[in-house]
């Protein structure tokens, strides 16, 4: 699974950071990820901080299951920064 680093994360970069407050904006929101050659569709459901990166909570918007997985490999849809 791999995104490039997106505009849409650059705040998790070294050159820019997001605060807390921008990282829980990501919460409820709709996403894509890329894993064995398929895009699928999941919801952000949690946001946990670390050094210089965030993990997102993901669940599948059909389907059943939830993962954390690192925030650059998270696509969200309709970030506008």
């Amino acid at each position: 699974m791999s995104y490039a680093k997106l505009e849409c994360n650059k705040g998790f970069t070294e050159e820019a950071k997001m605060s807390l407050s921008d990282e829980q904006r990501a919460v409820g929101r709709e996403g894509m990820i890329q894993t064995g050659g398929l895009e699928v569709s999941v919801i952000i459901r949690d946001v946990r901080p670390k050094p210089n990166a965030v993990d997102y909570l993901i669940e599948p918007t059909a389907g059943h299951g939830k993962t954390w997985i690192d925030g650059h490999q998270v696509k969200i849809v309709g970030w506008s920064e």
